[in-house]
């Protein structure tokens, strides 16, 4: 079922991809065309103050273009990891950058596409191969990644299973906070949340998650699950720290290294996304 609708999804997107692009190439040309046919005379004294004077004929001064459908838009995701001891004192506090998965496009396509957008999740863990993992496996025991969800959402309810590859065995929290960021532009998405670590470990991998539903599904159904059909549940924003004493962290323009953690302290999350 999964494959089909993702299929069928490919197949309408570039369909829409085809017809964005003829219109674009249609609004590009269009307007400058009429100008030229139908624009009136403008009077000698405004025309001097519209013209420059180079080694030729006067050539009229142009206004820059404004930005349009030819803009990039970029995604940022901030993230800021503080981690305190039990007493409350503060251990570290690390801030960086995490970029846009292909799979985050995916999901974005999707939901412009009418697909109907679900719960948010944070993922901490450590390193692909690195046995030291920050929380305690809900289901097999052991050490495994840690999930921050919003309490009832998909992610904390499916914690014991049904969850992507990699993070069935994960220990849930159901602490997500989700709002605007402070300056409330209405431009970016903030998520925060807490853990408390039950291993020494530390944490290397990020990522921020969103699940996707079926145009099927309502907004509310979608967010907490309750039956709904999901399409699929995206990494939408990741990073990876780099080892502490590997040479490429830490410095000038490096990522930090990899956050270290004990177990019993709290690791405080913060996410801000935002589109420029």
């Amino acid at each position: 079922m999964k494959t089909s609708v993702r299929k069928e999804f490919s197949l309408r997107l570039v369909g829409l991809s085809l017809v964005a692009v003829l219109a674009l190439g249609a609004a590009t040309t269009s307007p400058a065309q009429a100008q030229s046919a139908s624009a009136p005379s403008a009077p000698a004294s405004a025309k001097a103050a519209t013209v420059q004077t180079v080694s030729g004929p006067a050539v009229p001064t142009r206004e820059p273009r404004r930005k349009g459908l030819n803009t990039g838009i970029k995604v940022h995701g901030h993230w800021t990891i503080e981690v305190r001891n039990p007493n409350g004192r503060l251990a570290s506090h690390t801030e960086f950058e995490n970029a846009l998965q292909h799979d985050g496009q995916q999901a974005l396509a999707a939901i412009l596409w009418g697909y109907t957008p679900g719960d948010w999740a944070i993922v901490l863990d450590a390193a692909s191969g690195d046995t030291q993992l920050p929380c305690a496996g809900q289901v097999t025991g052991g050490q495994a990644p840690c999930i921050i969800g919003e309490s009832g959402d998909v992610f904390v309810t499916s914690c014991g299973g049904g969850l992507p590859a990699g993070l069935s065995n994960s220990q849930c929290f159901p602490t997500l906070t989700i709002g605007d960021d402070s300056s409330h532009t209405g431009t970016s998405l903030s998520l925060g949340g807490t853990v408390i670590a039950s291993a020494t470990s530390v944490i290397s991998d990020v990522q921020t998650y969103l699940h996707v539903c079926s145009f099927s599904s309502t907004p509310t159904a979608c967010a907490g699950g309750g039956g709904a059909p999901i399409l699929e549940a995206f990494e939408f924003t990741a990073a990876t720290l780099p080892a502490q004493g590997s040479g490429s962290c830490g410095g000038t323009g490096q990522l930090p290294c990899a956050v270290n953690v004990s177990a019993g302290q709290t690791v405080s999350v913060s996410v801000v996304i935002s589109f420029q």
